[in-house]
């Protein structure tokens, strides 16, 4: 089987053909976001036949035949329409037997046999027809096993939007690309879906690519809608769509822990709520959006008055709020989030609140400290979480203790891997990727060795 570069963007054809050509007539290695950058690949442009002649030129590659009517077998970059679009793209030939062409389009990481009057061979504006450049190649490649290597896709939030220090969306890309892997970031404005198959920015998902949906909680119908419309597609995505409608990171906690917590959307539901923690023993509560991050829309009040107030504030998006009794964790509040997937447990830290607030979000400024051992009860509560994350197809979660006590279990976007990584001096997100490439059951074509360089 042989392994050929994937194009990463809708405009970057060209370079990837290069990449490939060069794989499989020299013993050399280029990437394509390499060669993008080096030939001045733009969006809706590309580059230009004859840029890519020369480069291939210029870098010894060897070059047998450049212009229209030139093919005549074996190795070459073609300038062709693409099928389904009819928008100028490159393609690498692979050979011919008579009539019959085989060819590899690095976009849909697919091999096309065709009759030679079955392939649109013209660029875009039809002015040049069966143009290629040729190379000299030992091996002939029409009866090859090919496969396009593996993408990693990231949809999650614009760019401008995140904050570097907390971020782990960010820190997995970067870990990716420090393996050779090719990786790229797109928007929930950037999914487009026909049919069963999902492309992201412009670029199809394939069966051995991973999506990480890493789109922080929010509580509209855009995004709802967003996860509806992806659960149906046929691809790996992290965590499922499907889990992320059903599994609340707020509210699944129910599923291990059904106490101190009520759920209301009227004035009166306020009250019986208070009323309820009241018999459990709590004399302040905490209010909350049942969908948000960072601590953003937690409220802690004292009466009945103040929940009224944080009630009426909050409940305008989704229509309803959590109540929660508050736990006093001591001088300072202090809660414990602990990263795991399905079968591991990848760490745990302490967030201690800053002094004088109730927030121990990380967000909110709240500090990192390494944690102790898990008591017999919190490692109890992961294993039932773990199990359940079994049945709902989620790869990785965050879950939060104050004390002994379950509070989010949190399956959209959990972060906390840098400040994880500060206390124990462990690179968490590398046995991430191990992890996710084994949940999968995809593989890696990067070159694993740059791991370790």
């Amino acid at each position: 089987m042989i392994i050929l570069p994937r194009q990463t963007t809708p405009y970057t054809c060209g370079p990837a053909c290069l990449a490939t050509v060069t794989r499989l007539v020299t013993d050399r290695t280029v990437y394509e976001a390499e060669l993008a950058q080096e030939l001045g690949a733009l969006p809706g442009i590309g580059v230009d036949h004859d840029d890519l002649a020369n480069w291939a030129q210029k870098n010894d590659l060897p070059v047998t035949s450049e212009g229209e009517g030139t093919y005549d077998g074996g190795v070459a970059i073609a300038n062709i329409k693409n099928p389904t679009s009819h928008i100028g793209h490159f393609v690498i030939m692979l050979g011919r037997r008579g009539d019959i062409y085989r060819y590899y389009c690095p976009l849909f990481g697919e091999v096309f046999e065709k009759h030679r009057d079955q392939i649109l061979w013209e660029n875009m504006n039809g002015e040049l027809k069966n143009w290629s450049v040729s190379f000299a190649c030992d091996k002939d490649y029409y009866d090859s096993h090919i496969e396009a290597e593996q993408h990693v896709f990231i949809l999650g939030d614009e760019l401008e939007s995140l904050q570097p220090e907390f971020d782990t969306s960010l820190l997995l890309q970067d870990a990716y690309k420090k393996r050779g892997q090719s990786v790229s970031w797109s928007t929930p404005d950037e999914v487009y879906t026909r049919a069963r198959l999902l492309h992201l920015s412009g670029v199809p998902v394939l069966k051995n690519d991973i999506v990480w949906m890493r789109c922080d909680p929010v509580n509209t119908v855009h995004y709802y809608e967003l996860l509806r419309r992806i659960s149906h597609m046929d691809a790996k995505i992290l965590n499922n769509p499907k889990a992320i409608l059903t599994f609340h990171d707020k509210l699944s906690r129910l599923y291990v822990d059904d106490s101190n917590c009520c759920t209301v959307s009227t004035k009166s539901d306020v009250k019986k709520a208070l009323r309820h923690l009241i018999v459990l023993g709590f004399e302040r509560y905490i209010v909350k959006k049942p969908s948000n991050f960072g601590g953003v829309g937690v409220h802690l009040v004292n009466n009945e008055d103040e929940a009224y107030d944080a009630f009426h504030e909050l409940a305008e998006d989704s229509g309803y709020v959590i109540i929660q009794g508050y736990i006093e964790t001591g001088d300072r509040q202090v809660d414990t989030r602990v990263m795991v997937t399905q079968d591991a447990i990848l760490g745990s830290l302490d967030r201690v609140a800053k002094e004088g607030d109730f927030l121990c979000n990380l967000h909110a400024g709240a500090t990192a400290q390494l944690t102790g051992d898990l008591s017999q009860k919190r490692v109890e509560q992961v294993k039932k979480i773990q199990n359940l994350m079994k049945d709902n197809d989620i790869f990785m979660a965050g879950i939060d203790f104050l004390g002994d006590i379950l509070i989010e279990i949190n399956v959209t976007c959990p972060s906390s891997i840098r400040q994880l990584n500060q206390v124990t001096g462990k690179i968490v997100e590398e046995e991430i990727i191990d992890l996710a490439w084994d949940y999968t059951g995809t593989k890696s074509f990067a070159t694993k060795l740059l791991k370790y360089a």
